[in-house]
């Protein structure tokens, strides 16, 4: 059977409402496309027009699907044994291709279920990520109120050690001026101390020529009184009473007080009636 077109073995058959058979491609495809207008060709035999669209059944009825038949009908006619052949290798071929499809499939959704267990695996770390940014986050934001707030403690120290420094230059001068104070005062004590030396030596002597003179007149009057007394037993020892020297009492006023208090317990003035001086 050939083709009214082509003149050739008809190659995928496709029947027209009015009965003629054609080639699909390129035959018949390549009439409608230069031929047809409005959704409309010719039959190339007999020129009865046919429709070469389908309505959407979506579009109508159920009622009115059964009357929505395609204008092209394709038709399946008794091959010779070679054609047949080579559809039987085609259906190998194509059982083959849907089982390699079948396993690609299966690989597929393995795989498929492997990522999206990875990808379940990677949200769930992802969350814990996220909170612990957030814990990082807020103890970051603790560190810099305690960053600040050290801050400005260390400004407050800063503040507090120019105040101290200004008060230890004041307490250097100070310190300055009472040592200049003590200085003077043991000068004084000095002098004081020369002096008091000298009243004692020369209150020594005056005591010594007075013990001198009270021994003899007493001897005198004892051996003139009683020469038995004299000769049966031996003068006494007079006791000599030396006048007390001036203490530091009248070195001390409100004012010396306290420093020689200082003075005599840092060992800086000594007592100028030690024995020895």
């Amino acid at each position: 059977m050939s083709c009214g077109i082509c003149l050739e073995k008809l190659a995928d058959p496709l029947c027209l409402p009015c009965g003629h058979v054609y080639c699909a491609h390129p035959c018949l495809s390549g009439l409608v496309a230069t031929t047809s207008t409005d959704f409309t060709a010719e039959c190339p035999t007999c020129r009865e027009p046919f429709h070469t669209v389908r309505p959407e059944l979506a579009c109508l009825p159920k009622a009115f699907h059964k009357f929505a038949l395609p204008s092209l009908r394709r038709l399946y006619l008794d091959l010779e044994p070679s054609h047949q052949s080579t559809l039987e290798s085609r259906l190998a071929a194509s059982e083959a291709r849907i089982a390699t499809l079948e396993s690609d499939k299966d690989r597929l959704l393995r795989a498929g279920e492997q990522h999206a267990a990875a990808a379940r695996a990677h949200s769930r770390g992802e969350t814990e990520a996220l909170r612990k940014v957030s814990s990082l986050q807020a103890e970051l934001q603790r560190a810099r109120t305690e960053a600040s707030r050290a801050q400005d403690k260390a400004i407050d120290l800063a503040g507090r050690l120019v105040e101290l420094r200004a008060e230890q230059q004041v307490t250097a001068g100070d310190l300055g001026d009472a040592s200049a104070v003590i200085e003077d005062l043991k000068a004084k004590y000095s002098k004081l101390k020369r002096h008091c030396r000298s009243l004692e030596a020369s209150g020594r002597e005056e005591v010594e020529a007075d013990s001198s003179s009270f021994v003899l007149k007493k001897r005198n009057s004892d051996v003139a009184g009683s020469s038995s007394d004299v000769q049966g037993s031996t003068p006494k020892r007079l006791r000599v009473i030396r006048p007390l020297p001036r203490g530091r009492s009248s070195l001390q006023t409100p004012i010396t007080a306290p420093l020689l208090a200082r003075l005599g317990a840092q060992g800086g003035l000594g007592s100028p009636f030690r024995s020895g001086e």
